[in-house]
């Protein structure tokens, strides 16, 4: 609604802004939360080329296609899957070497409660179309797991959970990426409320390609968002090197496993990492807009809220991103930072932190180190700075939920 979107262009935005948050969350969730919902079953929703490290993913028409046509799920220990179930298509599709799984329209609005995670097997996409469908489960439950996998996507689909704690420590992740993976993309969801991580990447495998692309999703409602770490030094056998200083360490152990690019997507009411990294990962995050606070414990205490962090020898390069303080309390958020001291009180030490071009409304700190030890991604195809993140919040989001740049100042990415 043009009002809505209209709200925050009448605030100033020059320098670190006091800003109105509470008007901001009722214009997001509003109306451009149905835009992100909308745009989906628009007939161009799904017709965007891959861009990122896994720009070279590899989804082949003579795939076979496979309709799911059912919400229910068994756990695979007890039951073999039923067919027309997610679960009997993606063993459909391991067996026939990938396929492209979609939903069946009667599904919309349709939540399944997995019994067990869902392993999503190489060269399968998993497209939710304008569905709207929900993946949901215990907290002790992953979502999906993709673990030694390649040419995956996952796109328009919802994860979120009904039983949810900010602070639980058991709780697993979303999606859960692990051992040697290559060429996967995370495309047009929305997660809200995930367990413990939205998308975490951990225990990468040596020779691992590990490129990753993360791009125009959704987070809302969310505390602890994207992990990518693999920390060698964090182990109770540290591996050799580990007792140096940062700058000073085998190259192996700082050597990227995984390449993730984070580009286009829009986290609203999460606390932190948004990502964090640690080592052996590289990560590109370009044209976000993180609108970050705390999340409230069952003790009446609060999370650390913060944008983005390096550490443990993590590469990140933060360009062109906009951070958002919605507390907009006087103490100044972690925007893009590594540590303070080293070591801290978890034995991490600092990344190396890389930021061009940020913007940020509120009281924010930005700390580069070692910037010049963080390269440039080398996408074969690059990928532009959106002039869209120098319009107001609520605009920036969206136009990037929407696909959609502003055609005029008068016009800002209206349907």
């Amino acid at each position: 609604m043009r009002a809505a979107l209209l709200l925050a262009t009448l605030l100033s935005l020059t320098g670190s802004v006091r800003a109105e948050p509470e008007a901001w969350t009722q214009a997001f969730q509003g109306d451009v939360q149905a835009a992100f919902a909308a745009r989906r079953c628009q007939p161009d929703g799904a017709a965007h080329a891959p861009i990122g490290f896994a720009e070279d993913i590899a989804e082949p028409s003579n795939r076979p296609t496979l309709r799911v046509t059912s919400a229910a799920d068994e756990d695979p220990h007890r039951a073999r899957p039923a067919p027309g179930t997610l679960r009997w298509a993606l063993a459909e599709a391991r067996r026939s070497g990938g396929a492209l799984i979609t939903f069946d329209p009667a599904l919309s609005g349709a939540h399944i409660v997995l019994a067990a995670p869902l392993a999503v097997p190489s060269s399968t996409s998993l497209e939710g179309g304008c569905t709207g469908l929900r993946l949901d489960a215990e907290p002790a439950v992953t979502l999906i797991n993709l673990r030694d996998v390649h040419d995956v996507a996952i796109r328009h689909l919802t994860f979120a959970r009904t039983v949810y704690d900010p602070e639980s420590k058991t709780s697993k992740d979303a999606i859960s990426l692990a051992g040697r993976f290559d060429n996967i993309l995370i495309e047009d969801n929305r997660f809200r409320r995930c367990g413990d991580g939205c998308i975490d990447i951990v225990h990468i495998a040596e020779g691992s390609a590990g490129r990753v692309t993360i791009t125009r999703n959704l987070f809302v409602d969310h505390n602890k968002v994207l992990l990518f770490a693999n920390n060698p030094c964090l182990r109770p056998d540290p591996e050799p090197g580990c007792d140096q200083p940062l700058t000073a360490r085998p190259d192996a152990l700082l050597r990227p496993r995984a390449r993730v690019s984070v580009i286009e997507n829009v986290f609203w009411g999460t606390s932190q990492r948004h990502p964090n990294i640690g080592a052996q990962v590289y990560v590109h995050a370009q044209n976000n807009l993180i609108a970050a606070r705390h999340s409230h414990y069952a003790d009446g205490r609060q999370s650390a809220v913060g944008g983005m962090g390096a550490f443990n020898g993590g590469f990140l390069l933060a360009q062109a991103n906009l951070l958002l303080d919605l507390d907009a309390d006087e103490r100044p958020m972690r925007g893009l930072v590594t540590l303070d001291t080293e070591p801290d009180p978890y034995g991490r030490s600092r990344g190396f932190l890389r930021a061009e071009r940020n913007r940020t409304l509120g009281a924010m700190r930005i700390e580069p180190n070692e910037p010049s030890r963080v390269p440039e991604p080398g996408y074969r195809k690059a990928v532009p700075e959106q002039p869209v993140l120098e319009r107001d919040p609520i605009t920036t989001a969206r136009c990037l939920l929407t696909n959609r740049r502003p055609r005029a100042a008068a016009d800002p990415c209206e349907t």
